[in-house]
């Protein structure tokens, strides 16, 4: 191979396997554009054959990128593509000038990270990064604008390869190894469309909110210790809120991050309706949350206070349940008052479960 000098154009790839996502086989794969200013990115989702024993059908992510890379970097790559170790490797300096001792470092596939010269490790672990950042932003906004119930980690490493021809792949090393979970999840033939929806999210650069991300911790932690899930639902909530007024209210932000605030509860229930919301659902009155929320806010707040100063507290598994779901609908809401009009419908079945959390005009106050 003639070694370029000037930059090289390369190709990373890396397959991920989407935990609790699955893909019916005639939707097709589904590729979506990611933004990035480092390099061109698409990640394509396709389905996998099932597996005997396994749940159904499950959902591969691939994430490909294509960057140029330039000086020593570049040259480097030629050399690793070649199945030798680039001059800089972090080896004994006998073993660069041994070709069956060089060839022992490529027998599983691609030399570890710590051998390669650092720039190599460097590039190699920015493109993990990226990818793996890439995936789990688009599988975050897939459960943020549809309410899917996916892990906080929802990924799992298959493998992860690069080429200088898109012909022949080589491995790429990396650090660690994701976990596999069965998949559960079926997107169902309405897939395309909601890749759409999310492509939109993507190109408007929005990511999956800090509140439901921590809520979604909270639903995992609900089925080995209810106390931390109860912790983490009210930061998620406290979250959620203080980024609404900051988002709505910009010259807040500051006092909403820096001053302590005032009680969950009577943040909800005073400054609420008062902030101007990009959209409401009741138009013109506010919308005031009902004595039962502001009752279960309060007394999900006593029961982590007591947890904090006492250790102590009597959580009961039911309640708790109820108690997740009204936090999930209550960042809803708060999205919805961000101008996004879809999140409303995450929260406006089963009947009356919307009537729920808004009080009617003229209804007592908490």
């Amino acid at each position: 191979m003639t070694r370029s000098t000037s930059a090289v154009t390369a190709y990373f790839r890396t397959r991920l396997l989407c935990l609790n996502l699955r893909i019916r086989p005639e939707t097709g794969p589904i590729a979506v554009r990611y933004p990035s200013e480092k390099a061109e990115v698409m990640i394509t989702f396709v389905p996998l054959d099932p597996v005997p024993g396994e749940i159904g059908y499950t959902m591969e992510a691939t994430v490909v990128s294509r960057r140029a890379i330039p000086g020593q970097p570049g040259q480097d790559l030629q050399v690793l593509a070649e199945q030798r170790l680039p001059p800089g490797s972090r080896v004994e300096p006998s073993h660069l000038a041994d070709p069956e001792v060089q060839r022992s470092y490529f027998e599983s596939g691609c030399p570890p990270l710590d051998v390669l010269p650092p720039h190599l490790d460097a590039l190699f672990t920015g493109v993990h990064t990226m990818h793996n950042a890439a995936a789990r932003r688009t599988v975050q906004l897939l459960r943020w604008r549809h309410g899917f119930e996916v892990p906080t980690e929802p990924l799992g490493l298959m493998v992860a390869e690069w080429s200088l021809d898109q012909e022949t792949w080589q491995m790429m090393s990396a650090r660690g190894r994701g976990r596999v979970r069965a998949s559960l999840r079926d997107l169902g033939p309405s897939a395309s469309k909601r890749m759409v929806e999310v492509q939109r999210l993507l190109d408007a650069g929005c990511e999956m909110p800090v509140g439901h991300e921590l809520l979604a911790e909270a639903e995992e932690y609900a089925f080995v210790s209810v106390r931390s899930a109860l912790v983490l639902s009210l930061a998620a909530l406290e979250v959620g809120f203080k980024g609404l007024v900051s988002n709505l209210v910009p010259a807040a932000g500051w006092l909403v991050a820096e001053v302590p605030s005032p009680p969950l509860e009577k943040m909800l229930r005073d400054y609420l309706p008062l902030l101007p919301k990009a959209m409401e659902v009741k138009a013109g009155e506010g919308d005031t949350l009902t004595v039962t929320v502001l009752d279960e806010v309060r007394k999900a707040i006593l029961l982590r206070n007591n947890l904090v100063h006492t250790g102590k507290a009597k959580i009961d598994g039911r309640w708790l349940d109820s108690w997740l779901n009204l936090c999930r609908d209550l960042l809803y809401l708060f999205d919805f008052y961000q101008g996004h009009s879809w999140a409303l419908r995450q929260i406006e079945g089963p009947p009356g479960r919307l009537a729920g959390l808004l009080r009617q005009q003229g209804s007592p106050s908490a």
